[in-house]
């Protein structure tokens, strides 16, 4: 035996179904995975970039360690007598140079109205000094006062030529001169 119980009253059976919210639903769940599937697909090529580069500085920082590693051994490896006395054997057979003498000299050396614009380092010791001159007197009297001073073994003047200054409108004298710092005893 079969029983039916209808407990819905019959005002209600005959009203339409409302799907609006159905079609609201839908519409939210339709808008969420359009808008999650490129994001997430962005999310996901930046991630791989960023992998990428997070592998790249863990290299560097193992290779930085490994050198770093070395030199901590290399610094706690004690150092005999022989290897000492010998470092400093070669330290005081090198040359050593003033360049306290360099420049104090270059300072003396300068007759006013001379005017050094550049020093070039050719080897260790020895230099091309350029400047300017009000006229060639002066680049004489510079050149002179540096073979006197003691604190260069060579000086030699390489050029001097006359030039027009067209933005101020006078005649100045550069020069080159070639010198070698004498070597010190330690």
């Amino acid at each position: 035996m079969k029983l039916k119980l209808d407990l819905l009253p019959n005002e209600r059976k005959s009203i339409k179904r409302d799907y609006k919210a159905w079609y609201i639903l839908a519409g939210v769940v339709l808008f969420t995975l359009l808008w999650y599937i490129p994001v997430n697909s962005y999310i996901a090529s930046n991630s791989e970039k960023l992998n990428n580069i997070l592998k790249e500085e863990n290299i560097k920082l193992n290779e930085a360690r490994v050198s770093q590693n070395k030199l901590n051994t290399f610094l706690s490896l004690p150092l005999s007598i022989d290897d000492t006395v010998k470092f400093l054997v070669d330290f005081l057979s090198e040359p050593s140079y003033s360049w306290y003498k360099f420049f104090d000299g270059l300072e003396n050396a300068n007759p006013g109205n001379l005017w050094i614009s550049n020093i070039e380092n050719i080897k260790v010791n020895e230099f091309h000094i350029d400047g300017e001159a009000r006229d060639n007197y002066r680049i004489s009297e510079f050149y002179n006062s540096l073979m006197q001073n003691n604190a260069f073994s060579t000086v030699y003047l390489l050029r001097s030529e006359k030039k027009l200054k067209t933005d101020l409108e006078i005649e100045i004298f550069e020069y080159r001169i070639y010198v070698v710092l004498k070597e010190e005893a330690i």
